[in-house]
């Protein structure tokens, strides 16, 4: 097929156009757990299918009928630095005022075209926001903007490959979630209700952290692990296409290493500590803002900033049990109350460092590595897997959504499943 099929038009000619509009609080009734409402802090640039914080009743949908979005919308943020973040309902549902949504016309057009399609203008729409303090995408600018389609047959087959990408992505995101929970459930029964192998013969004792089994040491974090901060870079020695990464707070999330929009170095200053060079499965933690967010590293040629910490346990078996103890909601909870700071969190290394423990035996502490190191493993491998595919579809999708890459001859239907992509790509 040529290019010459492809038709020119705007954005409001896929379908209706919807802004969203929030509940008044007024009325608490109006939220509930039926319906998703969608905000920018639930998006992200490049998941269709996300969580929300928040849902509506029965009578919140009553009193947003106007607004209520079907099943395959694609949603759109249209404000401030969050203009490009994106998702596509999978389910009816419904956004606040700073997103618009495309109602997609299913006879003409593919919803996941869509979702790609807008997720590939995302920057260009960005571009064209007004408001310098706050810029602002409205909806008269979103269902303006220019793009290209081609016929629904091509559309179809262009969402089919990259949404195999995108289906496989959330598959391996879902195992690493199973991982984790497996790994944290034995971690709680073992060092928090202290059901550990062969706990009916070991009694509870007294000591300043409450009792304890007997044979376990009352410590502090130091005792098991260094708190190692990161460098403070100059942001004048950030270049466009350097070989070396820098993470920051923003690529710290809850058991999740974004490796997205990372600034870049051609090398490591001179002055930065050697610890500052990061290593796959090196566990990080946030020491500003949401404080206490633990992810482990994977990957290569990445450098740790400031307000980060590394976590690094002086025995390199205890890794696992350093980072599900750095996960666990009680420790994240003691954390929260030894932070400082009024309009923003901060947590001190020194003061983290002397926070009280109780400290397994070593042969409890092994056990605990044979059962979770290889689940540390599992998780990592199913990370690098997404990264590789996410890297492989972002090489695609410019080429595919503009017509580059000629997809009539490839004997692809809309039923390319994340398996057959899996088998395809191994």
């Amino acid at each position: 097929m040529s290019h010459s099929d492809w038709q020119s038009m705007s954005i409001g000619s896929l379908g209706r156009i919807v802004t969203g509009k929030t509940p008044t609080s007024k009325k608490p009734e109006l939220f509930g757990d039926d319906y998703p409402f969608i905000t920018p802090s639930d998006l992200d640039f490049d998941r269709p299918h996300v969580p929300t914080e928040r849902y509506l009743s029965d009578e919140g949908r009553q009193s947003q009928k106007n607004q209520i979005l079907p099943k395959d919308s694609v949603c759109f943020t249209c404000i401030g630095a969050t203009i490009g973040k994106l998702c596509k309902t999978a389910r009816p549902s419904f956004t606040n005022q700073q997103i618009n949504s495309v109602i997609v016309n299913a006879a003409k057009y593919d919803a996941w075209f869509v979702y790609y399609l807008l997720r590939f203008h995302g920057k260009k729409i960005a571009s064209i926001a007004s408001g310098a303090a706050t810029p602002i995408v409205n909806k008269t600018t979103f269902a303006g903007f220019e793009i290209s389609i081609p016929p629904l047959p091509t559309q179809r087959k262009i969402a089919s490959i990259l949404s195999a990408y995108d289906d496989l992505i959330e598959n391996n995101t879902r195992r690493i979630a199973i991982l984790e929970e497996m790994a944290q459930a034995i971690y709680r029964e073992w060092f928090v209700n202290f059901r550990f192998p062969g706990h009916e013969n070991v009694k509870l004792v007294d000591s300043p952290l409450g009792q304890i089994p007997e044979g376990w040491e009352t410590g502090v974090v130091n005792d098991l692990l260094k708190l190692l901060s990161g460098f403070a870079f100059k942001s004048k020695t950030f270049v466009d296409d350097g070989g070396y990464k820098v993470v920051t707070i923003k690529h710290v999330h809850d058991g999740e290493f974004q490796t997205n929009s990372m600034s870049l170095l051609d090398s490591p200053p001179d002055r930065m500590p050697v610890h500052c060079h990061l290593e796959t499965a090196d566990v990080l933690m946030s020491l500003t803002g949401n404080i206490g967010r633990t992810c482990l590293v994977f990957g290569e040629n990445f450098l740790l900033n400031q307000r980060v910490a590394k976590l690094h346990p002086h025995r390199p078996q205890d890794r696992p049990l350093v980072y599900w103890m750095f996960r666990s909601p009680d420790t994240r909870q003691r954390l929260e109350q030894i932070a400082n700071g009024v309009a923003q969190q901060n947590l001190s290394p020194v003061q983290t460092g002397k926070m009280e423990i109780p400290i397994p035996p070593l042969e409890l502490r092994d056990s605990y590595a044979e059962v979770a190191s290889p689940m540390v493993e599992a998780i990592l491998n199913l990370n690098r897997k997404n990264a590789n595919l996410r890297t492989s579809r972002d090489l695609l999708l410019p080429k595919l959504i503009s017509g580059k890459l000629d997809v009539e001859d490839l004997d692809i239907d809309s039923g390319l499943t994340a398996e057959a992509l899996e088998e395809a790509t191994a």
